[in-house]
């Protein structure tokens, strides 16, 4: 057993563990130099890329890897394949990576990969600074020193091998890796992590109240010094903040400052100018709130605003308000959630319930602000009274002559695999409510939950043998009429088998005469079903391949070429993202109806690449609750100006739809409550408040091209609250008679 400082400098204390990592430290190397238990891929480098053992640089050993691409295209890495693994067992991982000059034009940076069966077939889990790039807004080229980064918590399923990766993936620079790791997930290693988190997210805080407050720092470092081995309580991550008892200690401290700077209050209301924008719980209050707050916007279309509430007090205070009743609006909390990239971000947004008295109460600990959401759909003009505190504010509802449209001129859906358990067993009617306040519009089965063929031993079709039930319930879940997006899962075995089943007891290769002819056979069933369920061309798409790699171009051209002969009237997309080159997508755009690129990969190159080919565009989105609200939200302006009609994201709920980044990151743009109930997000307002700006916009085109020309320009510098004061402007006043 070696003893190794647990997953590097990131935790404190020493424990007795494996490292299942050979040579992670790149202390060893064989006799001609090369990295022992470590193998560079491609075998034959380009003349643009280079790997090779630095003692020069490190964390530890002395030496590091370092990976170098002259060229912001190449793939370049080094391989440990064949690692023993107990099955079914939890295990993480962790790597130190330090980057220089890293330039990217595809998304690409540098990662971790693990896979299973000791090879890289496809990731059980991968992390690093090209992820984290794509979380975090990063200057290019970019320079950073060694930064430490740690995997989710990953399960072995079957495997009893692993495979593992380090690259520089399209992109150019440099980069080191160091102290490579893999644990196992032991009850005591879970104990040392939790509380190594613990302590990083309180120095967080402790950060940002010092920026605030310099004049604190003798107070705080004394508090630092007393987290140094602090172990962290079971805590309800539901209540939001404060987290643990040093973040409520120094909400105390913090609140002394306040009260210096605001003499005489104790709860201090302050106006919010974007309320899906992010709010910490430190925070000094700035501006006061009106005396009127109009909400404004399309005849039924759901509008909120948000008040923070500051507790400058020494102890915790209970905020009570009421809400006039006619106002018929909501009011929730914006929770702070922790996030796999030790943050600590206002995500959720928990609905609260008033007293049998009619009023609302919320605690607020010292020193901490708490967000209020208020939402109301305007229906009618209205106005009444909010009571917060000792004041009170007059609300008015104002919406315009114009109507939000029941069909918006935008598709959109999740990629979220609705056979999960806790969509269909147990929040079928929460995930038909929230898919419909959210605008979804369109049913998206797994691969395998679509109705599949069925074959007999000669090869013939058995219609009444498919399978129907799961795309019903799909259908069911929707608001109608919802359009349809089947994914064909006819790639490669052992999809393909499961999917065309075999040929005479033969496996039935893709691309073959006999793959083509029962595709086809499967097709046109498939359209004489959908066409049984009302749902026709106009809202059945064929997808073909989940975010394809190089590789995986030429099958696509294949399987749309045989899509048009079983049916031409099909319209065919397909999603992909940064690993394809520029020569694939024009490949792409020459067969396909739909063109469907990862949003982050827009760029004015791509855009115009995207325009030269003339076909319908869509845009998919793979988000966390890592990422701001209201950045997302403001995506949609430029999606309709650049012409996209489809939106989609990862995802809805995904297998873990937690509160804390526990076991594995969690890209739900929802959380789950109790008993039966989704709780919304900033994100999940964000998709839905997009919808409805790309919607309004849509429709000031139709009354004011001029004006909406003006508003959607790039050079158009109001925020969203002016431009849409405009745009509500002119949809509000009578339309001419020519």
């Amino acid at each position: 057993m070696k003893k190794l400082l647990l997953l590097l400098c990131s935790f404190c204390g020493i424990l007795q563990a494996d490292n299942l990592i050979k040579n992670g430290q790149f202390t060893e190397q064989n006799a001609d130099g090369s990295i022992a238990h470590w193998k560079i891929w491609p075998a034959k480098l380009s003349k643009d890329a280079e790997v090779a053992l630095d003692s020069t640089v490190s964390r530890s050993g002395g030496r590091s890897v370092r990976i170098t691409n002259r060229n912001p295209w190449l793939y370049t890495r080094v391989d440990q394949l064949r690692i023993p693994c107990k099955p079914h067992t939890r295990y993480i991982a962790s790597c130190w990576v330090k980057g220089k000059d890293i330039h990217t034009e595809r998304r690409g940076g540098a990662r971790m990969f693990i896979g299973p069966h000791g090879d890289l077939q496809y990731p059980i889990t991968q992390f690093g600074p090209g992820l984290d790039s794509l979380k975090n807004q990063v200057p290019d080229p970019w320079t950073h020193d060694w930064k430490h980064y740690e995997s989710n918590v990953f399960n072995s399923g079957d495997s009893r091998e692993l495979g593992v990766t380090l690259y520089l993936n399209n992109a150019a620079g440099t980069v080191w890796f160091d102290n490579v790791e893999i644990y196992e997930y032991t009850p005591e290693l879970k104990s040392v992590r939790l509380a190594s988190r613990a302590r990083q997210l309180i120095r967080n805080d402790i950060k940002e109240v010092r920026s605030l407050a310099p004049e604190m720092s003798p107070a705080l470092e004394r508090l630092e010094k007393e987290i140094a081995d602090y172990r962290p309580a079971p805590r309800d991550p539901r209540k939001g903040m404060p987290f643990f008892a040093p973040q409520r200690k120094l909400g105390v401290l913090f609140s002394g400052y306040l009260r210096k700077k605001f003499p005489g209050q104790e709860l201090i209301f302050s106006p919010v100018g974007d309320p899906l924008a992010p709010q910490s719980a430190f925070w000094i209050p700035a501006g006061q709130l009106p005396e009127t707050i109009t909400l404004r916007g399309l005849g039924n279309e759901p509008e909120s605003f948000a008040v923070n509430v500051t507790n400058a007090a020494a102890e915790e205070k209970i905020l009570e308000f009421q809400l006039s009743q006619n106002l018929n609006m909501t009011a929730s909390l914006a929770v702070h959630v922790e996030t796999d990239v030790l943050r600590i971000v206002d995500d959720a947004l928990v609905k609260l319930k008033p007293a049998a008295d009619g009023k609302y109460r919320l605690h607020i600990p010292a020193g901490m602000t708490r967000q209020l959401y208020f939402t109301a759909e305007l229906k009618q003009p209205a106005a009444g009274m909010l009571e917060l505190g000792n004041r009170t504010f007059r609300i008015e509802l104002m919406p315009v002559r114009t109507v939000l449209p029941e069909k918006l001129p935008i598709l959109s859906f999740s990629y979220a695999y609705l056979d999960y358990p806790h969509y269909m067993a147990k929040r079928f009617e929460a995930t038909r409510a929230m898919m419909k306040t959210m605008h979804d519009n369109l049913v998206h089965p797994y691969q395998f939950h679509s109705p599949l063929p069925v074959f007999n031993e000669n090869g013939d079709l058995c219609p009444e043998k498919m399978d129907w039930s799961r795309t019903d319930r799909h259908l069911a879940m929707k608001a109608q009429p919802a359009s349809v997006m089947i994914v064909l899962p006819v790639k490669q075995d052992p999809h393909l088998t499961q999917t065309l089943g075999k040929d005479h007891g033969k496996p039935i290769v893709s691309g073959s005469p006999e793959w083509e002819r029962r595709l086809i056979l499967w097709i046109r069933e498939l359209v004489r079903g959908f066409r049984e369920r009302g749902i026709g061309y106009d809202r059945l798409y064929v997808n073909f391949c989940d975010e394809p790699s190089e590789k995986d171009v030429e099958y696509i051209v294949r399987a749309v070429r045989t899509v048009r002969k079983a049916d031409p009237k099909l319209r065919t997309c397909n999603n992909y993202h940064y690993a394809l080159s520029a020569k694939s997508i024009q490949k792409l755009g020459e067969v396909l109806d739909i063109l469907d690129p990862e949003l982050e990969t827009l760029n004015p190159v791509m855009l115009k690449l995207l325009h030269n080919t003339g076909k319908e565009l869509w845009v998919y989105h793979v988000q966390n609750r890592n990422y701001p609200a209201d950045r997302l939200r403001n995506y949609f302006r430029m999606l309709k100006r650049e012409g996209f009609t489809g939106y989609s994201y990862w995802c809805f709920a995904d297998r873990s739809p937690d509160w804390e980044p526990s076991g594995s990151q969690s890209y739900s743009v929802v959380y789950s409550g109790e008993p039966e109930e989704w709780i919304p997000s900033k994100r999940s307002e964000a998709i839905k408040d997009g919808l409805e700006d790309y919607t309004l916009l849509w429709l000031l085109e139709k009354r004011n091209r001029e004006l909406y020309q003006q508003l959607v320009s790039p050079q158009c510098e109001l925020s969203r609250t002016e431009w849409r004061k405009q745009a509500l402007a002119a949809l509000d006043e009578p339309q001419k008679v020519n």
